[in-house]
């Protein structure tokens, strides 16, 4: 996947620059790259700096500092540990799933397609718990497709060691983009209720000893 999307990002005139970003400066990003040449000195890297109009910083997922302050058992970089059944690990009854927690028994990548598989497994790990019942064990796939948008009617797919790109890429990512998200319309549920008409407003009356007489 990483030389086809080298190469759309070539196609598209978008240069990639490899390196750590030091700092931000007003319009201007400081950045240290990732390799420096043999002629200088390795305590004084040469920086970049890249003039820019607009920033978007993207970046991977990073813990929230409240769960470092929960007294909950987080990882070094601050994600809440949580064992085959979802439970927090040394907890009864906290349950965590998604990004925010480390799953113990198989370190996973941050991506979506297993915290929306988790949910079902906390929501009825819940009610078993409640229950008195046996708890369920999450078991994660092994890969996923992984579907890459370049915005210009194609797409980048990654499958195991294989990756395609194309429109054909595209229309598939729209296709499973599309189902994933009808599952959570309610259109099916008809309109909303009618209301009963509002009470018209009380009539204020201004009335003086002057109105009363004739």
């Amino acid at each position: 996947m990483r030389s086809n999307v080298s190469a759309k990002l070539a196609q598209l005139g978008i240069a990639v620059v490899h390196g750590k970003a030091l700092r931000v400066e007003p319009h201007v990003l400081v950045v240290q790259p990732r390799a420096a040449t043999a002629a200088q000195d390795a305590d004084t890297p040469s920086l970049l700096s890249l003039p820019f109009d607009h920033l978007v910083w993207a970046t991977g997922a990073a813990a929230s500092p409240l769960l470092g302050h929960s007294q909950l058992p987080v990882t070094a970089d601050g994600f809440v540990r949580v064992s085959s059944t979802l439970r927090v690990v040394g907890s009864e009854c906290i349950f965590a799933a998604g990004d925010c927690c480390h799953f113990d028994a198989q370190p996973l990548p941050k991506a979506g397609v297993y915290a929306v598989r988790m949910g079902p497994i906390v929501a009825q790990n819940l009610i078993n718990l409640m229950n008195g019942q046996e708890l369920l064990e999450y078991r994660p796939q092994r890969e996923f497709l992984a579907l890459l948008n370049t915005c210009d009617g194609e797409a980048i797919s990654c499958w195991y060691k294989t990756s395609f790109t194309g429109s054909s890429v595209m229309a598939l990512k729209d296709k499973i983009d599309r189902s994933f998200m009808a599952r959570f319309q309610i259109a099916t549920m008809g309109p909303p209720p009618s209301l009963p008409p509002a009470a018209p407003p009380p009539i204020q009356t201004n009335t003086t000893a002057d109105d009363c007489t004739s």
